[in-house]
């Protein structure tokens, strides 16, 4: 598979007021991730279209929370050095069929696409020469940027956080910032404070500002 312009929509909280929408359903491929959710309330924030949609291990339980508009949903495989693993991870999920929302999203097949475990571990060799950890898993929203690289002429990303929130934080100017722009559970500097939990974010932040300096990549306004 191969496209033009790909926008990668992060979850970050600087998307809760934005008006992004119509211009990431502009693009001819939209990556998403997780349980976030699309159009309704948040359709001029961050739009209503995707084509790939990401799930980590955590999440793909519940996919028909989302509205059933995608054209593929991936399944994000867990981090592993045995292949075999991620494969039984994989075919142990069984196709949906339907989804749990009623009148949200037409009833249809959603065929999971199980993510090359080689650029899986492709992208944590990348985040561990920038001084990742070991011991932390990529995240599906890193995944989802190698993987734009991978097939996108070009790539633009939307609602990924940054370090500069942390820092933000001492000064007040963050300390609204949620760290979903669908919920406020956990203010978005957490993420680059104290422990990392599953994730390096710093490191991918590293990974992610040495695409954007190499113009692999661009960021959209103030979705940071």
């Amino acid at each position: 598979m191969s496209y033009g312009a790909c926008a990668v929509v992060g979850s970050g909280g600087t998307l809760r007021n934005a008006h992004h929408g119509r211009e990431i359903d502009a693009h001819d491929a939209v990556i998403r991730f997780n349980l976030a959710p699309t159009g309704g309330e948040w359709l001029e924030a961050v739009g209503s279209r995707s084509t790939f949609r990401l799930f980590n291990g955590q999440s793909r339980s519940r996919h028909t929370l989302v509205r059933a508009n995608t054209s593929h949903e991936l399944l994000y495989c867990p981090f592993d050095k045995w292949l075999g693993k991620c494969i039984l991870s994989a075919v142990s999920f069984r196709t949906s069929t339907t989804s749990t929302r009623v009148g949200v999203g037409a009833s249809r097949p959603l065929p999971w696409l199980m993510v090359n475990p080689v650029l899986i571990w492709q992208a944590a060799q990348l985040q561990h020469a920038h001084g990742g950890r070991h011991v932390r898993m990529v995240s599906t929203g890193l995944l989802g940027v190698v993987l734009a690289l991978a097939m996108c002429e070009t790539v633009s990303l939307y609602g990924f956080g940054n370090q500069s929130a942390a820092a933000a934080l001492a000064t007040g100017v963050s300390a609204s910032t949620c760290g979903h722009y669908w919920e406020c559970s956990r203010n978005q500097s957490r993420y680059f404070g104290g422990k990392a939990g599953y994730h390096d974010w710093k490191a991918q932040w590293r990974v992610v500002q040495h695409f954007v300096d190499a113009g692999a990549v661009r960021f959209v306004g103030n979705s940071l």
